[in-house]
């Protein structure tokens, strides 16, 4: 608040007569606590103020009944003199009382007030940016924590990919390429697996085109017990797909081979696959 709003808006006036709104009242008290010229105006105000009511509770400006006495010479003197003396003391015990009411008792109470409400608005400014950090630490947290599970996502890709094996035929590695058996049941394809082998390549020729993202093989026994699952195989670059089976999981005898293909999480039976195995 400017010394002109002040001037303009008759604020000192108002404000001792207890004519502000409670946001001008605020406004202009921490003006005037900080502000000489508006506090001692404001004192003055004040203080005249108190005169004239403590007069008027006093009957000082109340009409007298000096007509019917009608004084004359020293004593009309006398009789102008002696009120104008009475509210000369009135008004400075009035005044003596309303500076020391504001001194020892509004002052402080209006000081205590606006560093109340300070503190609380530093307070609740603190807590606001408390729970922004807090915020903005939560959602740096979650975003660490994303890329770390996109990390772990890949990886684990990048083992299966591995695992599901498609790379061409190594040698020394037994190799079997498979053949549907829906149009010849009875003949299947020999593996002749040497005892010191590790593992075992299993081929199979799959549909060109990409309408599927990947295959997934299923290898069972001759009881249809599984016994080993290949997921995330891919065809190479002759269209086929080439998988490693460990050697431990074949022993003599017949399997199936169920062959999958998945798109969008759904996985459609493409062919079963049979061979024999022959350890040596």
């Amino acid at each position: 608040m400017t010394h002109q709003d002040i001037e303009e808006k008759e604020i000192i006036d108002r404000y001792v007569l207890h004519k502000l709104n409670p946001d001008e009242r605020r406004a202009f008290q921490e003006h005037y606590f900080s502000c000489d010229e508006c506090f001692e105006q404001t004192q003055m105000h004040a203080r005249f103020i108190a005169s004239v009511r403590q007069a008027s509770k006093a009957g000082i400006l109340t009409a007298s009944s000096t007509e019917n006495l009608r004084p004359t010479g020293s004593s009309l003197w006398m009789s102008w003199l002696k009120p104008a003396f009475a509210l000369t003391a009135t008004a400075s015990i009035a005044l003596a009382i309303a500076l020391v009411w504001l001194v020892f008792n509004q002052i402080p109470r209006l000081r205590q007030e606006i560093v109340r409400e300070r503190q609380a608005r530093e307070q609740s400014e603190r807590d606001n940016q408390q729970n922004i950090d807090r915020a903005t630490e939560d959602l740096e947290n979650e975003r660490r924590q994303l890329e770390v599970e996109r990390g772990e996502r890949a990886k684990g890709q990048g083992q299966v990919g591995e695992l599901a094996t498609n790379r061409e035929p190594q040698p020394n590695v037994p190799v079997v390429i498979l053949e549907a058996v829906r149009s010849s049941p009875d003949k299947v394809s020999q593996l002749n697996l040497p005892a010191t082998a590790g593992s075992a390549m299993v081929w199979i020729d799959v549909e060109s085109g990409n309408r599927f993202n990947s295959y997934r093989l299923e290898i069972l026994d001759s009881s249809k017990r599984p016994v080993e699952t290949i997921a995330g195989a891919k065809p190479n670059s002759y269209g086929a797909l080439v998988v490693n089976v460990p050697a431990k999981s074949l022993q003599s005898g017949k399997y199936v081979v169920r062959l999958y293909g998945v798109k969008g999480g759904q996985r459609e039976l493409v062919g079963e696959y049979g061979f024999e195995v022959r350890k040596r």
